[in-house]
């Protein structure tokens, strides 16, 4: 297999397998309900393509029994390259950098193009820096991220009844929330920086930097534009320190987070933001232009 290659990794709560470019899962998606449709697009469009193995908690992507899951992946790898979805940051993003290396070791990827969705994206650039920082023979040339709350996630900012969006959304975004063990991580506080910007500077620096928001509920005042999860000033990192978040090529879709909210708002898989054809080309357009 050639010596560069795309990797999708999928955010926070979420359970994904790794797949390779010949082999995908048996049963349900072939690479789970964030990762399916962006592995098609980009091996169609002739990108070789990995998905990285993110699971609930501590432990191996072997299966999502959920109703958009699936079940007998190509390989299994072990734990410790398997990225927590709600685990701490730097050590999922350790976890993440293992599995890059092992592209290296097993099928001699050297240079890395990322996908990252929601909490995807925050910890590929912790991985990147980590491997930076050990010299390792794996480099990341570009991070494409979707749906990243940069800034934070505006969902704990309020309580249930004052959610800026409608049932059963909110509902659903409140209880997402609140059961991920680093829920704190996620959000920032009003006016501070995230927790996982602190020691990041240059993180990015030298990376094609492409950011998508998704916009669906629209509103007149901040959190609006969002899209259940994050708002369009939070993915496009709007007034973010360069040092730390440098400026990027962005993009607006009228998309929902996940393919969790358009199953709970009864909306077509395409307006979730990794399923719309229109980000699929983003995706891809800013791939092979890196």
């Amino acid at each position: 297999m050639g010596s560069r290659a795309a990797v999708v990794v999928s955010g926070g709560g979420s359970i994904s397998p790794f797949t390779t470019p010949n082999a995908a899962c048996v049963r349900g998606l072939a690479a789970g309900s964030t990762d399916t449709a962006l592995r098609a697009a980009l091996l169609d469009s002739g990108v070789e393509t990995y998905t990285a193995p993110v699971t609930v908690g501590a432990g191996q992507a072997d299966a999502d029994p959920g109703w958009s899951g699936f079940a007998e992946p190509p390989i299994v790898l072990p734990a410790d390259m398997t990225v927590d979805s709600i685990g701490e940051v730097e050590a999922s993003a350790a976890r993440l950098a293992r599995f890059l290396l092992h592209l290296h070791e097993e099928y001699g990827v050297r240079d890395v193009d990322i996908v990252g969705h929601s909490l995807g994206g925050v910890l590929s650039r912790s991985a990147h820096m980590q491997l930076q920082a050990a010299e390792a023979p794996v480099r990341v040339i570009s991070l494409t991220s979707i749906g990243t709350p940069w800034l934070g996630s505006f969902v704990r900012h309020y309580d249930l009844e004052t959610m800026p969006m409608p049932e059963p959304a909110r509902s659903y975004a409140y209880s997402l929330m609140g059961a991920m063990r680093q829920g704190g991580r996620l959000v920032a506080t009003p006016g501070a920086p995230p927790v996982w910007s602190t020691g990041k500077e240059h993180g990015l620096d030298g990376l094609a930097l492409t950011r998508i928001a998704g916009a669906y509920f629209t509103g007149d005042d901040e959190p609006y534009p969002h899209d259940g999860m994050a708002s369009r000033s939070s993915t496009w990192a709007v007034d973010a320190d360069p040092v730390v978040l440098p400026p990027a090529d962005c993009h607006e879709v009228p998309d929902v987070h996940s393919l969790y909210f358009t199953e709970v708002m009864g909306l077509p898989p395409e307006r979730s933001i990794t399923w719309d054809p229109v980000v699929l080309g983003l995706v891809v357009s800013a791939v092979r232009s890196a």
